[in-house]
């Protein structure tokens, strides 16, 4: 029988968060707010200073982060 599930990682890394960022049509320069628990995402190699990271790296220098 063939296995039809999907095979996740067991944790996320920040290039898997940023990889998955860049899918949705963020870009550098953009402006993001970003409302999210950390319970939705998983398991985070690094925990949330990773995410943060992530969401960095995707906007850039030029990119504005909002998280409330």
């Amino acid at each position: 029988m063939a296995d039809f599930q999907k095979k996740t990682p067991d944790f996320l890394t920040q290039a898997d968060i940023v990889r998955g960022i860049k899918e949705t049509g963020i870009k550098p320069g953009d402006v993001i707010l970003v409302h999210s628990a950390m319970r939705t995402l998983g398991h985070i190699q690094g925990g949330p200073q990773t995410v943060v990271d992530a969401l960095l790296e995707a906007v850039g220098e030029q990119g504005t982060l909002v998280v409330p």
